[in-house]
């Protein structure tokens, strides 16, 4: 650093703006080795998956979008709410979950279901004992106070609404991670179907530049559609690939098989198919609707809070 700062002989401004994005990227660097391991936390999202976290090098770091796409019905909401419960009960982060499909209750109820292991159709329909309602109690107050996270939902499908949520939330120090659910019922002023989905798209790397922040957003997949050989779908299954694809810095495709009743089983592939800081690479986790989670096939390898024990693997998910 200090030989650029002493360069000699006659520059340009043009010169000296090049030196000074020089010196600024430097500085970055010597900063950013400084960091201590939990400091260095601080700057990505985990996902409550390990393989997941190590094909990612780490989960969503800060300035990064991923996508997460699925068919109707597949868990792409249920991603979302296991992401934003690891988020802010074990990483202490805080999450804004905007949610075009359910209300904030449901969403709340997702989280507590997975929290706690009770049967999410028990809360979702309010037919609690008195020691269900106990463990939900006392999983909010993990879920907040002993967190120092915090999660706040929001009922929108205008994307000037979002960015309003948005705004005020990061003037108050209060995000680390934007949850949009989903992308494809997200309306703007614009009439051309495509401009509206460029104007959508360009607002999810915006919100993550413009607030230092990561977005996790949710997409639907096309209904007709190539396959690889495999019998997954590539990212050009995409609704609107070309567009949500290219701006994205990652994407996961969610698959799951159905029986010959037409269901789908708890069997669910997670296909990292784009991933510019990481690795591309497919993760196989299990289903589990009852109480609104994906688990690992091995699960002992998880980052669970399940049963109101908390798991302490998350210092080590980082030492790759």
């Amino acid at each position: 650093i200090e030989k650029l700062v002493n360069i000699e002989g006659e520059r340009t401004a043009e010169d000296e703006d090049a030196d000074e994005q020089s010196l600024s990227f430097l500085r970055k660097l010597h900063e950013a080795a400084a960091l201590s391991d939990v400091e260095k936390r601080k700057n990505k999202i985990l996902f409550p998956w390990r393989r997941i976290n190590e094909l990612t090098k780490g989960g969503i770091k800060r300035n990064a979008v991923f996508v997460v796409g699925g068919d109707t019905s597949i868990g792409k909401s249920m991603f979302g709410c296991n992401l934003a419960r690891s988020a802010v009960a074990e990483q202490g982060k805080h999450v804004l979950y905007v949610t075009a499909e359910m209300s904030e209750d449901e969403v709340r109820g997702r989280i507590m279901s997975d929290m706690t292991n009770i049967d999410y159709y028990k809360i979702d329909n309010k037919i609690l004992d008195e020691n269900e309602l106990g463990n939900i109690d006392e999983a909010t107050c993990r879920l907040h106070d002993s967190s120092g996270g915090s999660l706040l939902v929001r009922e929108t499908g205008w994307l000037d609404e979002i960015d309003h949520y948005v705004r005020t939330a990061a003037a108050k120090g209060q995000l680390d991670l934007l949850i949009v659910d989903h992308l494809h019922i997200i309306h703007t002023r614009d009439k051309n179907h495509l401009e509206e989905m460029m104007h959508i798209s360009f607002a999810m790397k915006e919100f993550a530049r413009r607030y230092n922040i990561a977005v996790l957003a949710l997409a639907q997949l096309n209904r007709n559609r190539e396959y690889r050989n495999n019998g997954l779908p590539t990212i050009d299954s995409l609704r609107d690939s070309g567009t949500i694809g290219n701006d994205a810095d990652g994407v996961i495709l969610l698959s799951r098989v159905k029986n010959e009743q037409g269901d789908y089983g708890a069997e669910t592939v997670a296909d990292i198919v784009k991933c510019r800081n990481g690795r591309t690479g497919k993760v196989d986790l299990l289903f589990d609707g009852d109480h609104q989670r994906f688990t690992s096939v091995n699960a002992g390898a998880e980052v669970q809070d399940v049963g109101n024990k908390k798991n302490k693997e998350i210092n080590s998910l980082l030492d790759f």
